[in-house]
């Protein structure tokens, strides 16, 4: 599976990467800091899993959310929150068709898990 990693922390991209860098499943992940550049990845590789940061700046994680959506409609969305972001926020996204919702501080470790069920349900189809 291809991952995109879209978050405007490298820190955070960083410590995604070697996570993410433990699943088999995994063969190539890709990051971007920006909805621009995540949409030129998208273009070129067809992600299966997008990995969004709702807190992007200039509040364009809900528009590139939608933009990757139009562009490949089998990606798989993750949303990862910030602390503070409510449940109102995950409700949004979820709503938007983001199938996963974690927050970076408290629920990291269970990205890998959610990868894990996406590529069971991916290999069942």
């Amino acid at each position: 599976m291809k991952v995109l990693i879209v978050d405007s922390s490298s820190a955070i991209i960083s410590r995604l990467k070697e996570l993410l860098a433990e699943l088999d499943t995994i063969k190539n992940i890709y990051d971007a800091t920006k909805c621009k550049n995540a949409m030129a990845l998208v273009k070129k590789h067809k992600p299966d899993i997008v990995l969004l940061d709702i807190n992007l700046p200039k509040n364009e994680s809900f528009d590139c959310l939608s933009e990757i959506k139009k562009l490949h409609k089998a990606t798989v969305f993750i949303a990862l929150a910030n602390r503070g972001s409510s449940e109102v926020d995950a409700v949004k996204f979820k709503l938007k068709g983001v199938e996963f919702f974690f927050d970076k501080y408290h629920e990291f470790e269970k990205i890998p898990q959610a990868i894990r069920q996406i590529a069971k349900k991916n290999k069942e189809m």
